[in-house]
């Protein structure tokens, strides 16, 4: 499991945004976020929270290409 901040595991657990998430990208029914208290990224995509990355782990380059993809669709 990802190390997360306690208002991410709130979110992972209830699924309501906290107010130190910042959207990163938006289209149609996906968005990008990171939170800036622990530097996690998600992808919310139908009202579920993915964790993508934790901490201070740099964005993952297959998740990028994956959401690119996805921007393409």
């Amino acid at each position: 499991m990802l190390c997360n901040c306690p208002a991410c595991q709130r979110l992972l657990s209830t699924g309501r945004r906290h107010e130190d998430l910042q959207t990163i990208s938006h289209i149609s029914h996906s968005e990008l976020v990171k939170c800036t208290s622990c530097l996690t990224f998600y992808l919310h995509e139908h009202d579920h929270w993915e964790p993508l990355s934790a901490n201070n782990n740099h964005f993952l380059p297959t998740v990028a290409a994956q959401y690119d993809q996805l921007l393409q669709n």
